[in-house]
């Protein structure tokens, strides 16, 4: 029998170092299955629902004076007139169902890129991801170069006989984030949730190894999901991967502390560590639809209610 499970401990352990995939690799494959469920691009007019209205971003023509139901220029996010300034008119909630919000994340993620990119990269790879890590010090000077336009960094020293300005290179980034997404999402603005984009799974240590994965059921989920490094709903992202969610908050806490049972509390998963438990997902839903369970502190409380399961130890 022993015999038996050293073999069986022997092929796991051999199917976990020969199946394990790195990190970017899994997010690789679960952005690429994103691109596969993508709608074929098709052109859509301008709509107006919820306070936002989106555009087509393919369309270069000057801008006459658009009203609803026409189609507007890309630049239209950021300068176009009344109903055409999208970004404008968002409310900074980053809901999961939000085009809005994946326009900004788009926009700021290539601003950062063109701003810092060019010097970054000549000290080596992932030097521009280990700078944007500093979140402070980022989006410190990045507010910064909005209220005064000026820096070292702005130009582009791979443009010869060129200075650019902090609008040139607004513009760009504007422009960059736009074609992005219609590369991932296509140009039918109904495909480009932040939700989709950031969706997040909570990846198990072993999960790597696929057969693992697969007879365990090791990972949970993909969840979309919300938020960002930006918003009390954390969740991060790599700026080289966008825009799966690689961080977030380790559980949700909310203490009344004049009536310490009724603090609410969740965490992304579940309590138990144990694959084969009902409590090791079991409250995986619940956090990603900003729910809550209740936990009780108060010790007579717990004694006297009836809807506690109790154990007594008898020490004889």
């Amino acid at each position: 029998m022993t015999k038996i499970l050293k073999i069986i401990f022997s092929f796991i352990l051999i199917v976990a170092i020969t199946s394990a995939q790195t990190e970017e690799k899994a997010q690789a494959e679960q952005k690429d299955a994103v691109q596969n469920k993508k709608m074929e691009p098709k052109e859509a007019v301008v709509e107006e629902r919820n306070g936002e209205v989106a555009i087509i971003p393919g369309d270069k023509t000057i801008d006459p004076g658009l009203k609803i139901g026409d189609i507007a220029p890309s630049w239209a996010l950021m300068v176009g007139p009344g109903q055409f300034e999208f970004l404008k008119n968002w409310n900074g909630v980053e809901h999961a169902d939000s085009e809005a919000t994946l326009i900004f994340h788009a926009i700021m993620r290539n601003l950062v890129t063109n701003i810092y990119g060019d010097e970054l990269s000549l000290l080596g790879q992932n030097y521009l991801d280990a700078y944007v890590g500093l979140k402070y010090l980022v989006d410190r000077k990045l507010r910064q170069l909005f209220a005064n336009g000026k820096s070292s960094w702005i130009d582009n020293i791979t443009t010869k006989n060129k200075i650019e300005s902090f609008n040139e290179i607004l513009y760009k980034s504007i422009n960059d984030g736009c074609n992005e997404i219609e590369q991932m999402y296509g140009s039918n603005w109904t495909n480009w949730k932040w939700g989709d984009a950031h969706a997040v799974t909570h990846r198990h240590t072993l999960s790597g190894a696929k057969l693992l994965d697969w007879l365990f059921d090791l990972n949970v989920g993909p969840y979309r999901s919300g938020g960002s490094d930006k918003t009390p709903n954390a969740g991060g992202y790599s700026i080289n991967n966008p825009y799966f969610q690689t961080s977030g908050a380790s559980m949700r806490r909310i203490v009344d502390f004049d009536n310490l049972n009724e603090t609410q509390f969740i965490l992304p998963t579940g309590q138990s560590g144990l694959s084969n438990s009902r409590h090791y997902k079991d409250q995986a839903d619940l956090y990603h639809r900003g729910k809550y369970r209740t936990t009780w502190f108060d010790e007579k409380h717990i004694r006297s209610s009836m809807k506690f399961r109790h154990i007594e130890f008898d020490p004889e």
